[in-house]
């Protein structure tokens, strides 16, 4: 699977949370397996959370394949973890969580990991993971073509607002719009598909701690230690290098709100 993003940063988007997919000890704890700190070749799972961010809007429904930019990562740099880090956090007050983990060496950190913010539209990562499971498995099908109906219309980011009822989209034009540009309707389509019990019952076996935080997909609530679990299952999932890996990833290098910017690809969904 060449996609110029073997093992990514994946970001998810909240509040302000930084995280990783390895889970340890309590509030302002530090794990290390090693000394010192080396940004490894596989860089660590960010989360963070803009409940207010700007999100850029297309002027009509795009459907064409957007191809990543290749990128180099840039060589790996030995630095130093800060030891202040727990004062340099506790500054910006409550309103921020963070978990993250060196998945090259398992170092962690976190901090305000079952503090909980509103999912928003985070969710649409995991429902699209879920999505993609079904279809390995034979239970959905992604070149089937849905109609946008006038009850699926719905305030918010995304193009398909602005299409005229009627028009047809395949399952995977809306995963690819679900999570590259946010798209409401698109999620609203595919969840009177894929009913939210079916995703719940998906998370369920993901093993996340608050499974009744769910609810009705992004009327949910979250907490780093479950969007940890979320962003390592579709770290995993790309990982794979199965049928619907490489588009899985695809989608989420691209996304139309960077947010965080770096020297190498970023995987990421914000909310």
């Amino acid at each position: 699977m060449d996609m110029n993003y073997k093992k990514p940063t994946i970001l998810v988007p909240t509040i302000m949370l930084l995280l990783c997919s390895c889970l340890r000890g309590g509030e302002g704890s530090y794990r290390s397996e090693s000394a010192g700190v080396t940004e490894p070749d596989v860089p660590a799972f960010v989360y963070t959370s803009e409940t207010s961010a700007e999100q850029s809007e297309p002027d009509k429904p795009d459907k064409t394949e957007v191809i990543p930019p290749k990128v180099t990562p840039p060589e790996p740099v030995e630095a130093e973890f800060p030891e202040n880090i727990d004062a340099i956090i506790a500054k910006h007050g409550d309103s921020i969580s963070v978990h993250y983990t060196d998945i090259a060496n398992g170092r962690t950190y976190f901090w305000g990991q079952d503090r909980q913010y509103h999912i928003a539209s985070i969710v649409k990562a995991p429902y699209a993971l879920y999505i993609y499971r079904l279809a390995l498995e034979g239970r959905a099908d992604l070149g089937r073509v849905y109609t946008y109906e006038e009850r699926h219309f719905i305030e918010g980011t995304g193009s398909i607002k602005d299409a005229e009822v009627g028009t047809q989209f395949t399952l995977e034009e809306l995963l690819n719009l679900s999570l590259r540009k946010s798209d409401n309707i698109a999620l609203r389509i595919i969840a009177e598909q894929f009913p939210s019990s079916g995703y719940l019952e998906f998370v369920k076996s993901l093993g996340i701690p608050h499974p009744e935080d769910v609810r009705n997909i992004t009327n949910g609530r979250i907490c780093v230690r479950c969007a940890a679990v979320y962003i390592d299952a579709v770290y995993n999932f790309i990982e794979e290098d199965n049928l619907y890996s490489e588009r899985l990833g695809k989608h989420m290098l691209s996304t139309t709100n960077a947010m965080i910017r770096a020297n190498h690809p970023i995987a990421r969904k914000y909310g």
